[in-house]
């Protein structure tokens, strides 16, 4: 059984930090700490044939969750105390060791982070469960990422005509952007601009081919205002301009089918996340 004690923490990210818990494990619970006393009372009275984990969030000003996981580690080396952060830095990282805290984690938490975190730090729990167990979380763990890059895909696609950021994508599905990069490349062999960009020019082909808008009308609708730009990255992308495409005269009818075909084949060898 792990006991977590939450500090300085919003119920929203109280509620973030559950979730993830719960997406790859059970047997936990999650309790408020008001301050060092009251959590060392409550891991008294709990008894001892419990794993107990301490999270503050480090962000205040006042230095507040740093000083309370602190004073938990001076009492009781047997607490495992993690500083919770959004805005990540060395200063932080190096407080972090001078105050030979357990752990560094982002916020809103990653669902693989949060899973490497608690097997270093109860591997008896959590890391050594044999090769069986350690393969379920592993492959547990990988469905997890496959199901956030899904969402930050639905985000994508429903967003085609704005300008689409690495940080609006993550802030949407509430994991950070570090993250987001790193399991987006990781679950489907490509970066994120690419793959935006590869959406966008997919978007345009569909709707010179199949609409009545013109080329800067298309443009806008894919996210980009300027229409001259639009047309160098498509040309660049496909090998015809927007004109050409759409069938100006320089493009048999047949040369657009086979396009058409060629574009098709290349969104079926997309990862499917």
């Amino acid at each position: 059984m792990l006991d977590i004690y939450v500090y300085n923490m919003d119920n929203a990210d109280r509620a973030r930090i559950e979730e993830t818990l719960r997406s790859f494990c059970g047997g936990f619970e999650i309790k408020n700490a008001k301050d060092g006393a009251s959590v060392l009372r409550n891991a008294v009275k709990a008894g001892r044939d419990r794993d107990r984990l301490v999270m503050a969030d480090t962000d205040d000003e006042a230095g507040e969750g740093l000083s309370f996981l602190a004073e938990i580690r001076r009492e009781n080396c047997s607490f495992r105390t993690v500083a919770v952060s959004a805005r990540r830095s060395f200063d932080l990282a190096k407080q972090v060791i001078d105050l030979q805290l357990d752990g560094l984690l982002s916020l809103p938490p990653e669902p693989g982070e949060l899973s490497l975190l608690l097997e270093r730090l109860f591997p008896l729990s959590f890391g050594l469960g044999g090769v069986d167990q350690c393969a379920d979380r592993e492959k547990n763990n990988e469905q997890i990422k496959r199901n956030l890059i899904r969402k930050a895909i639905n985000v994508i696609e429903s967003n085609l005509d704005r300008d689409l950021s690495l940080e609006f994508v993550a802030e949407k599905i509430n994991i950070s952007s570090c993250y987001l990069s790193s399991v987006f490349h990781r679950i489907s062999g490509r970066n994120f601009s690419n793959y935006v960009t590869d959406l966008r020019m997919d978007r345009a082909v569909d709707l010179l081919l199949h609409s009545d808008y013109n080329v800067s009308e298309v443009a806008a609708r894919v996210g980009y205002n300027n229409p001259p730009y639009f047309s160098t990255i498509f040309k660049k992308k496909t090998g015809l301009s927007p004109s050409q495409l759409r069938g100006s005269g320089q493009v048999s009818i047949m040369d657009r089918r086979i396009y058409e075909n060629r574009r098709m084949d290349q969104r079926q060898e997309k990862v499917s996340p």
